[in-house]
């Protein structure tokens, strides 16, 4: 499983906020991923598990990771004091490391997207979670290194909710 860095000096892509009626808050959306996962590749070959909890503050959602081979990584999703706007960190002992939420009107499909600048170059990254049915969602990560024109897919990853 590939795990993305994102450099501390990450630029970031301003987003409407969420005040708007049309669009879907965040916590809800996220709310929907609080559980257990067995993860599958693009192939649907079982490549480990996954598991996110809301922290005692309810504002925090722990992603924990753990690949096939027994390595885990964590990363998080929490929300940006004194707004409705959320981010997700890689790292949460990295700070810096993270996307911004992208607000959609559409409940089951939201996205965290940022930039981040490797030797010169500016790289567009998203993180995207289509949520197909209360037990699957689908999760992949895209780059564009052509400002979102077009998107090259690093990975796909099925996510099954475990019994």
């Amino acid at each position: 499983m590939k795990y993305i860095l994102i450099s501390a000096l990450s630029l970031f892509i301003h987003f409407n906020t969420f005040c708007q009626s049309d669009k879907i808050p965040p916590i809800k959306q996220l709310s929907a991923l609080q559980g257990k996962w067995n993860i599958y590749d693009a192939q649907s070959d079982f490549i480990g598990h996954n598991q996110y909890v809301f922290s005692s503050k309810s504002d925090q959602l722990v992603e924990e990771n753990i690949d096939r081979s027994g390595l885990s990584s964590k990363g998080m999703f929490f929300q940006i004091p004194g707004s409705n706007n959320f981010v997700y960190t890689v790292n949460p002992d990295m700070p810096g490391k993270s996307l911004q939420y992208q607000s959609d009107t559409d409940a089951h499909l939201f996205s965290f997207q940022g930039l981040e600048n490797t030797d010169g170059t500016i790289i567009m990254e998203r993180l995207t979670y289509n949520l197909i049915s209360n037990d699957t969602v689908q999760k992949k990560y895209e780059t564009s290194t052509d400002n979102g024109q077009s998107w090259t897919l690093e990975y796909l990853e099925n996510m099954k909710r475990m019994n």
